[in-house]
């Protein structure tokens, strides 16, 4: 596996084995493929991350059922296992294959870990559309980042003259039928025109509560990706930043804490009652919109 020849295996025998990968410093990471010499029926038992040590992410959760037996349907036409998920920092990398046919051992080629990127612009195209016909209403639910993103939608009755049109606009596409498609795009200019510097600094933090350590992971492109132990906690805890809409999760040990235990209005967290074993993690960014 190391040597990277497609003749070296490693081999194990037994019905389980477990992988743990460790990088330092952490990476980030959103997909893992498994080569293997054939399909074994091995199937997967656990996949989970961590960026710090301290939170643990099930990775298998955001894959499809399929994807958790190490097969050809899992394999993307290649035969390898390929496993796709969402950006994450990664300290640490655990996986665990069982087998439930009975073979006598396991035998893996190569395990490969990717950070994959994407160009700035991408275009989705239709097919021949019949209907509707004639005069019609041009709707679209579209969601993008305002000065980050853009969405323009074109229409043609050929197939090769194309007409940009736009939400809510009414439409001649007559009775052979129509083309549609959409151009995505990334502004990347407008990110580093309006990017400013976060601070580095770590949360200021009430005096009724104790902080056990901080762990900041730079992430890249002005991310940062934060994780706040504290041994207790209760009242208010205003941090430095403003967490990225949809990033801050607060663990009690190993389980998230209720909506109920806790309230959060901007950077400020308010404990109404005293809590023991609280972790904070959530992420920011040099520029709100563009965490990870």
């Amino acid at each position: 596996m190391l040597d990277g020849l497609p003749t070296t295996a490693f081999v194990w025998t037994g019905s389980q084995v477990e992988l743990v990968f460790t990088f330092n410093p952490p990476q980030i990471i959103n997909r893992v493929t498994i080569s293997l010499p054939a399909h074994q029926g091995i199937s997967l038992v656990e996949f989970t991350s961590t960026p710090d040590g301290v939170l643990k992410e099930d990775l298998a959760a955001d894959l499809p059922p399929e994807n958790l037996s190490i097969d050809g349907s899992a394999g993307k036409y290649s035969g390898d296992w390929i496993a796709d998920f969402d950006p994450r920092s990664v300290q640490q990398l655990r996986i665990v294959l069982a087998d439930y046919v009975g073979n006598p051992s396991m035998t893996i080629r190569d395990v490969s870990f990717f950070q994959r990127t994407f160009s700035n612009a991408g275009l989705a195209q239709t097919l021949k559309i019949p209907a509707p016909q004639g005069t019609v209403l041009f709707t679209a639910d579209q969601h993008d980042s305002n000065t980050l993103t853009s969405i323009s939608h074109q229409i043609s009755t050929d197939g090769v003259h194309y007409t940009a049109i736009v939400p809510g606009q009414q439409l001649t596409v007559g009775t052979s039928g129509f083309w549609y498609r959409a151009s995505l795009q990334r502004l990347d200019a407008n990110f580093s025109q309006a990017a400013s510097p976060i601070s580095g600094q770590n949360p200021s933090i009430n005096t009724s509560t104790t902080v056990s350590s901080i762990t900041t992971v730079d992430m890249g492109n002005g991310a940062l990706q934060r994780s706040i132990n504290l041994a207790a906690a209760a009242g208010t805890i205003t941090l430095n930043e403003t967490p990225l809409d949809g990033t801050l999760v607060i663990y009690q040990g190993a389980v998230v804490l209720a909506p109920a235990g806790y309230s959060v209005s901007g950077n400020a967290i308010t404990f109404p009652q005293t809590l023991t074993g609280i972790t904070l993690f959530y992420q920011e960014a040099s520029f709100r919109g563009i965490g990870v």
